[in-house]
């Protein structure tokens, strides 16, 4: 089981810093415009761990199927909708709660970020998560 407070305080660092140092390091030129814009390749199964804010933690395993910068799939818990913007990614799982997960592309088998369940509009739960491709 991975710390509470590796997951709280320390994964939303890393992220935050990761994110930085992939910005710090483009270099900004015509000729590799076109390869900082483009989406990764997220088509495959993920295994998503997610770990609420009270440090309890599940598994999803889901479908990723991607079109340019849209994604969709199926999990478990429902249908998963979403985009990806160079490393950025945001996706919707529906199902009682609509799980929204934020993120980034870490590589080719990683994802992290952070998710909320919502209800009616309103946050009802929210952690961070981590995606193994599988």
């Amino acid at each position: 089981m991975i710390p509470r407070f590796f997951l709280t305080y320390l994964l939303p660092l890393f992220i935050v810093g990761l994110s930085g140092a992939w910005l710090v390091g483009c270099e900004s030129s015509s000729d590799n415009d076109d390869d900082v814009a483009a989406a990764a390749d997220l088509s495959g199964d993920w295994k998503i761990t997610q770990t609420y804010s009270t440090g309890i933690s599940d598994t999803i395993n889901v479908n990723i199927t991607q079109a340019g910068n849209n994604i969709g799939g199926s999990s478990s818990q429902g249908p998963l909708v979403g985009s990806i913007s160079g490393k950025d990614l945001q996706f919707t799982i529906t199902a009682k709660l609509d799980k929204v997960f934020k993120g980034v592309v870490i590589d080719d088998n990683l994802l992290a970020g952070t998710f909320e369940e919502q209800s009616s509009g309103s946050v009802v739960r929210e952690g961070s998560w981590v995606a193994n491709r599988l």
